[in-house]
């Protein structure tokens, strides 16, 4: 678990802060004005880069406008066409994010462990010794 993460659920001052300001985010993006406006004008892999930051943040109702803004204007890329269905896009994506996350936190426990193995004094010679015989 990353420190930011961290400071969030423990409530601290930068957490909130970011908190906040991802909830400026969700406004923003979430505005079904906006993203028809806006979102029309970005790239797919830009509107998921803002999609994947939404979601992240518990924001899904809002990538999911943000998406469909997106999509609107969207004729020959990812998200276009009328059958293309945000909801389903968005949960999608968050089961990726979820495998993500969980992929980061048992690397950083190995990180860990190994951290924790260069900190382990060697073995006694006797020690290897008598492994080296019993093995």
């Amino acid at each position: 678990m990353s420190a930011l993460s961290r400071m969030i659920r423990a409530g601290r001052a930068d957490g909130r802060i970011l908190d906040d300001a991802l909830d400026g985010l969700g406004e923003v993006f979430g505005d079904p004005e906006t993203a028809w406006q806006v979102g029309r004008q970005f790239t797919c892999a830009e509107a998921d880069r803002i999609a994947w930051v939404l979601i992240a943040s518990r924001r899904d109702d809002a990538a999911i406008v943000w998406l469909n803004g997106h999509a609107a204007g969207d004729t020959d890329g990812l998200h276009g066409g009328d059958r293309f269905d945000a909801r389903r896009y968005i949960e999608r994506l968050s089961a990726e994010f979820v495998l993500l996350v969980k992929a980061d936190v048992v690397i950083a426990i190995v990180q860990q462990g190994l951290r924790d193995l260069d900190a382990t004094p060697p073995a006694p010679p006797e020690a290897v010794e008598q492994v080296a015989r019993h093995g």
